[in-house]
């Protein structure tokens, strides 16, 4: 990975541009993503700046990919950058999918890096959240976006408790359950699925 200290000044700037997006999309009343043809240049600029975001973050999390070891190293940080990069074309290509409510995970991310990459209660809040974003977008968008939010936490969860000693894991023994495993997958393949059909 990059230094700590670029992560920390990029994801400071970061949550400015998501605090002013956020805050421009609550005025005009964009609680929930709307599934129609809205484009980039129908946005005021408070929210047509949040493009120019997800451009940073696309050229930043594949520099990282691409310069760093973390493809062989840190190999389920190298898959949340992966699916990460996926949620940011998505989201670039589809403005539409731009919320109040799909900004939450940005400004948590961005906040925890912001305040030193250190809270992590932060974190299991950013983790549970895109879970649930997952279900909550499912009946209004692509089934795509509603499956990588939910992808998203089982991979960090997956990180967690391999990578950093079981320390950061809620139950160092979970993922030895092949049963828990098995349901959280089959819940999110099932949930896309039905999503599809709608």
């Amino acid at each position: 990975m990059f230094p700590e200290w670029s992560h920390i000044l990029l994801n400071t700037i970061w949550l400015i541009q998501s605090l002013l997006t956020f805050r421009k999309l609550y005025t005009i009343k964009i609680f929930i993503p709307i599934n129609d043809e809205r484009k980039w240049n129908n946005f005021p600029l408070e929210i047509r700046q949040f493009k120019w975001m997800l451009s940073s973050h696309i050229t930043f999390y594949f520099s990282e990919l691409l310069i760093s070891n973390m493809i062989y190293d840190f190999h389920s940080m190298a898959m949340h950058h992966f699916l990460s990069l996926c949620i940011f074309i998505y989201m670039y290509r589809y403005p539409q999918s731009l919320s109040c409510v799909s900004l939450i995970p940005y400004i948590l991310h961005t906040f925890y890096w912001t305040t030193g990459a250190k809270n992590d209660e932060i974190l299991y809040l950013y983790n549970i959240y895109f879970f649930i974003l997952g279900f909550v977008c499912c009946n209004i968008m692509n089934p795509l976006l509603p499956f990588l939010s939910m992808s998203i936490p089982i991979v960090n969860y997956y990180s967690y408790c391999v990578f950093y000693k079981g320390y950061l894991c809620y139950n160092r023994h979970i993922l030895e359950n092949f049963i828990f495993c098995m349901f959280v997958i089959i819940t999110c393949i099932f949930r896309c699925i039905k999503c599809s059909k709608m």
